[in-house]
């Protein structure tokens, strides 16, 4: 199960023209989608983003689309690079780096063209559009990244990004994904719970769509992944937990799975081997939703009861290690367009606009206040009360100067008015940094390096029960209780599993080739 490798050239479909007709917008949708909106909230670290990826029969236009919301838990967010196209020499490598701190952990053999692409947090789009969206997902297995001394070398940043580099199309993308991550170093999802072990990439082109799932193997070496292809005239979405069940597996031009899950799944008791042509990919390895009852299912269910209605789905399943609730795709009611999908993503919204001129201290002043009362008030007056302190000797003394001064009104008026323009800068600045700092229920700070770490601060209690927390949902206790036990039941067995792993000794923060 080691790394092994690459060929010079990867085992691609051939290039192709791209299909005509192919709106150029709807290609755009994925970069947009992907991040979350706005671009700044990709993280490497957003375990929350629910996915989506449509056939082209489904669409309006005849064009796949693919993407994702992000919730980003808090932070500064991760720009949109553009990578051009590029040749490079004969046997020369590619560094492969830790997702979490860019380290270098490995290399593989470079091939000889790549082509332009996109990325933030993950691969985005390339040259050729194919695109990809992302989802968390639990997974009843997990390993490390080798920059934390564990067994895997390919995170989902990695492998997006090789995909796009070499991919010109889904399905080569889905098996270049799948080919690095089982036989050529490993994978390693967000952390090493079994909540949050496993990752699931939404992969189309100008032609079709695929859902991707990977998850670590038993040995931290190499990967278990499974794909399937979403209808032509349908619409799936992933909402951190994996969807694909029922796998056909004499279908290859639907259905996709590592040589090693079935053994794996048998193995430990995850799979019975009792039709080998048929295999439930989720029940084997996904433990359902993580966070609590209806976290992934009231959100599949919102998607697809607002794309296709007359299906009349009911609300009530829950998403568990036995059950997915709800269908792996459903076909839409009308074709979509991308206004379609954006109503599944914010489906609040006001219709009301008000024009707010910037350059007034007025409204510097009520940005500052909405948002420290609006976020952590208790936390964020610290830092008016900061900027307060720090600005308001300076105005006494202005103050103070313009009395004595035998400057005429003119020039008095000229002082004031730079005073104020540096007012109204600063309170800008300071309703910046409020935003930067109190975001999504998060307190972020930065180090002198400028690192940063996010804090979760979560609601109050009293506040929990004003609203109903406890009994909002509904959810049984027993649901709780069987969510729990499952995900500690799946923690005990991934800790004896990782126990019988070998651990390359600890090195020094210097590049690790494999």
């Amino acid at each position: 199960g080691g790394p092994r490798q690459p060929s010079a050239q990867e085992p691609c479909e051939p290039r192709r023209p791209l299909q005509r007709g192919v709106s150029a917008a709807m290609w755009r949708l994925p970069a947009c989608m992907a991040l979350g909106l706005p671009l700044a909230a990709a993280r490497t670290d957003a375990d929350h983003c629910t996915a989506f990826a449509v056939g082209p029969q489904a669409a309006a236009d005849g064009a796949p689309m693919v993407g994702q919301t992000d919730d980003s838990e808090g932070g500064p967010g991760t720009s949109v690079v553009f990578v051009p196209a590029a040749d490079h020499p004969p046997g020369s490598t590619r560094p492969v780096r830790d997702q979490a701190t860019g380290r270098q952990i490995g290399t593989v053999l470079q091939v000889a063209h790549t082509f332009a692409y996109t990325y933030a947090a993950y691969g985005i789009m390339n040259e050729h559009k194919v695109a990809i969206g992302e989802s968390t997902c639990s997974a009843r297995i997990a390993a490390a990244s080798l920059a934390n001394n564990g067994t895997a070398l390919f995170s989902n940043q990695e492998l997006t990004m090789l995909a796009l580099e070499r991919c010109t199309t889904a399905r080569c993308a889905v098996k270049l994904m799948g080919d690095f991550a089982e036989h050529r170093g490993g994978f390693y999802g967000e952390d090493m719970g079994v909540d949050t072990g496993g990752e699931a990439l939404l992969v189309a082109d100008t032609t079709e769509a695929w859902v991707f799932h990977v998850l670590a193997d038993p040995t931290g070496r190499s990967a278990i992944w499974a794909a399937q292809r979403v209808p032509d005239d349908h619409v799936a979405f992933v909402p951190n937990a994996f969807v694909i069940r029922g796998m056909d597996l004499a279908s290859e031009a639907a259905f996709l799975l590592s040589g090693n899950a079935r053994a794996v799944a048998r193995e430990y008791g995850w799979w019975d081997g009792s039709d080998s042509s048929k295999f439930d990919f989720a029940r084997a390895f996904s433990l359902g939703e993580y966070s609590n009852p209806y976290y992934s299912a009231r959100r599949l269910w919102r998607a697809y009861d607002l794309l296709a209605p007359s299906l009349h789905l009911d609300p009530a399943p829950e998403i568990t290690d036995m059950d997915g609730g709800y269908p792996f795709s459903v076909k839409p009611d009308k074709l979509l367009t991308p206004a379609d999908i954006f109503k599944v993503a914010k489906p609040y919204t006001i219709n009301r606009q008000l024009a707010v001129d910037r350059s007034s201290l007025f409204w510097a002043v009520s940005a500052v206040s909405n948002w420290a009362f609006g976020s952590m008030f208790s936390k964020a007056i610290l830092d008016v009360r900061a900027a307060q302190a720090a600005w308001e000797p300076r105005s006494e003394a202005l103050a103070m100067e313009l009395q004595a001064s035998p400057k005429s009104p003119a020039e008095q008026s000229e002082r004031l008015a730079r005073f104020g323009a540096d007012v109204h800068a600063a309170w800008w600045e300071l309703f910046w940094s409020l935003m930067g700092k109190y975001n999504d229920g998060y307190v972020v700070t930065h180090d002198k390096q400028g690192t940063f770490t996010s804090t979760a601060v979560g609601y109050p209690e009293w506040y929990l029960k004003s609203v109903g927390f406890d009994h909002a949902l509904p959810a049984q206790h027993s649901s709780f209780d069987r969510l729990k036990k499952r995900m500690a039941d799946a923690a005990a067995v991934l800790a004896k599993i990782d126990s019988g792993r070998t651990h390359p000794p600890a090195q020094p923060a210097s590049v690790l080739l494999v």
